[in-house]
């Protein structure tokens, strides 16, 4: 998609990755307004069938012995745990 950028935040643990998610948004947001660039977090900001990689998140869950135990990458990051 034209113009898409990524960004990365972390590794964080707990409700501190949430805290550093807002953060980086804000931070984003007077980046863009200084830029006088147009900014974007709709998870699919073109219509029709083509990608929808707008804003998403993805987060990984080990266990204690740092084994992966889900990857959610869903709609805003989040998916179903089975």
């Amino acid at each position: 998609m034209p113009g898409q950028w990524e960004f990365q935040v972390g590794p964080s643990v707990g409700i501190e990755a949430q805290d550093h998610i807002w953060c980086a948004r804000y931070l984003l947001e007077g980046i863009i307004e200084q830029a006088g660039v147009v900014l974007t977090l709709d998870p699919k900001p073109i219509e029709g069938d083509g990608n929808g990689a707008g804003c998403h998140t993805n987060c990984r869950v080990r266990d204690e012995e740092a084994k992966e135990v889900s990857v959610g990458s869903g709609f805003c990051g989040f998916k179903p745990v089975i």
